[in-house]
């Protein structure tokens, strides 16, 4: 039996750390006698299963048998996916240190190489050259989030922008909207603002959302609707810090890991997240439960066309949940 390896999940909802192990031994049994032990292994130990690649009590999977090949309906061996998982593979060279890996796994290695060589490349030089060329990331500048947010709002609303950036969002939205704020604690947020033209009833507020005090602003602007593009994945504890936010109706835009590329990078062991100062990316799911946990139900959600999850959320009780 190999040592147990703790590993991050692949795919499914947000869910703890996996605990790996390989064993190797001797059957007289056949494969398909193999597989219904294995699978009454499982059903003793409680598993249920409900969520496809969601938290399960055990998982009893068959590699390999001798040399063989197998492919019957519910088995396959080797194991399909074996080669592409590390925390297959790391267990299974324990018990097995003679073990040919397979050709695919020698190109995942260069893969996964190759993308961790170009995904510092990227943060240190081609998106700091970026900054340096245009002042601010250009993905403040040239995107099209704005168009959700524009169709979501009316003259009547109040509309307050955390971590707005550059403001482009307002700046975009300003004329079909009562009056707007903008909240952003960059340094070089006040000159930012001044990038892109706007109305005269959006107004920066420069101020680090981590310690702003909502509840007081609240009693002052009586703001109804907030913008969130792009902030979430920075919170630790989201439901709290929208309580403490508390309007009655949140837009929200989020990076998503239903991608393929995101998917890709999972499925190589690698890290999905596209900014080290995000906690999580994420799934509809995921923001959903959030979002209740917060006292909000989703009133719309779907993706933009840059791929980020859009949503309108609304809340239920005053003061949430």
């Amino acid at each position: 039996q190999s040592s147990i390896i703790g590993t991050d999940p692949v795919g499914g909802p947000l869910q703890g750390l996996f605990l790996n192990a390989a064993v190797k031994g001797e059957t007289c049994l056949s494969p398909q006698e193999l597989l219904n032990v294995c699978l009454g292994i499982e059903a003793a130990l409680g598993r249920v299963r409900t969520v496809a690649d969601g938290p399960r009590t055990i998982d009893v999977d068959i590699l390999l048998y001798d040399n063989k090949a197998i492919n019957m309906p519910g088995l396959t061996i080797p194991h399909p996916r074996m080669w592409a998982r590390d925390f297959v593979l790391m267990p299974l060279r324990e018990v097995m240190p003679g073990i040919v890996f397979h050709k695919k796994y020698l190109l995942r290695k260069a893969l996964r190489f190759y993308i961790r060589i170009r995904t510092v490349l990227d943060r240190r030089f081609f998106e700091r050259a970026l900054i340096r060329l245009y002042n601010v990331h250009p993905k403040n500048v040239f995107n099209y989030r704005y168009e959700f947010f524009l169709g979501q709002v009316n003259a009547h609303d109040i509309v307050i922008d955390i971590g707005c950036g550059t403001g482009l969002i307002l700046s975009k939205i300003g004329g079909n909207i009562k009056a707007g704020y903008g909240l952003d604690h960059d340094a070089s947020f006040l000159e930012n603002w001044k990038l892109f033209p706007r109305t005269d009833n959006v107004f920066p507020v420069q101020a680090d959302a981590r310690t702003f005090d909502f509840q007081e602003f609240q009693n002052k602007i009586k703001y109804n609707v907030c913008i969130v593009s792009h902030v979430l994945e920075h919170i630790q504890d989201v439901p709290a810090f929208l309580r403490r936010v508390d309007a009655q109706t949140l837009l929200i835009c989020v990076p998503s890991v239903e991608n393929w590329r995101s998917q890709l990078l999972m499925s190589l062991g690698l890290s999905q997240l596209t900014d080290d100062g995000h906690f999580r990316e994420y799934t509809r799911a995921m923001l959903k439960d959030e979002l209740a946990h917060a006292g909000y139900a989703l009133a719309f959600t779907g993706f933009n066309g840059e791929g980020e999850i859009i949503c309108r959320a609304e809340r239920l009780v005053k003061g949430g949940g």
